[in-house]
Formats: structure tokens, sequence, C-alpha cells
């Protein structure tokens, strides 16, 4: 009853997220180290689990994607909480399957993997929370505003820690 209740307002949330992620990338795209996901332009919606950002701390000065974070945050910036990369999973890490394998099929050793591309993945991924793209636009592009500031800034908060 509560679903049923809340799907009637979606397709309205659904166009402002929509139309907020459109402006939100266009305005991180601006700025150096900071990449968004491509969206295919045969597409005229996309649904918004989150809104992911790319860092490259080379354009921040080496500032550390945590302390990134904690600059977004500080700043006002609602974020979410980034997967860790796949071999981290204590799941795979720990070859807990249980029954999820068919009998008998051999259960891969993740944490003896070398998963570099999932591990750059993790290590480089900012990750905005959905709800942010219902706001005014104004107040989701203060996202790329914080992110300036933080750029202009990143070598006094690296080398002071401030």
């Amino acid at each position: 009853a509560v679903l049923r209740a809340q799907l009637t307002r979606f397709p309205a949330q659904n166009a402002i997220r929509n139309a907020n992620a459109i402006a939100l990338n266009q305005a991180l795209d601006e700025i150096p180290g900071l990449r968004t996901p491509r969206r295919d332009p045969r597409m005229d919606t996309q649904g918004n689990y989150c809104f992911v950002i790319h860092y490259d701390s080379a354009s921040f000065a080496g500032l550390p994607l945590a302390d990134f974070e904690r600059a977004l945050a500080a700043e006002g910036i609602p974020m979410g909480v980034s997967y860790p990369s796949l071999g981290d999973l204590a799941l795979f890490r720990n070859r807990n399957f249980g029954p999820r394998l068919r009998a008998g099929a051999p259960a891969p050793d993740y944490a003896s993997l070398h998963l570099p591309n999932a591990r750059h993945a993790a290590a480089t991924t900012v990750w905005l929370q959905h709800r942010l793209l219902l706001a005014d636009r104004d107040d989701v592009l203060d996202v790329a505003r914080a992110a300036t500031r933080i750029q202009q800034h990143a070598e006094r908060i690296v080398t002071k820690g401030v």
C-alpha cells in the first residue's frame, strides 16, 4: 500500500531527477579531474539510483578521495557510501557463497585475484545520494560550485591538512 501511493509520484520525481542529473553532468564536466558517466544519446530518461562522479586526485593537488569527500560533506553535499572493490566484499573475500553455487562448482578465490580496474573504480568514485537530484536546480548545482572551491583550495588542504 505504501509503495502503491509512492508510485503515483514517481513520473514527476523521475523527470526532475533526470533534468537535474543532465544539468549536473554538464556543470561537473567543466571541472578538470571530475568525470560523470556518459549517457547514451538515444535515452530520453534515466533512473538515478545514485549520481556517480569519477574523481582524479591529480587535478586536485593530490587530495585523496576521502579528503575530497570530507570537503564535499563540509560544503553540505549529501553523499552515499560507494561499494568497495569486488574482491574486498566479505562475501567474495571469505568465499561465503553457501548454497549460491551449484554443488561441486569451483568457487573462485577472489582474495587472491589481481583486480586493478575494480580497485581503481572503487578508489576514485564519489556517490551522491539520489534525493539530491530532487532539489531545486540551483541547489543541485551547488555540487559543482563546491567542487570548484575545493579544487581552488586543494593545495592548501593537502599541505596544511586544513
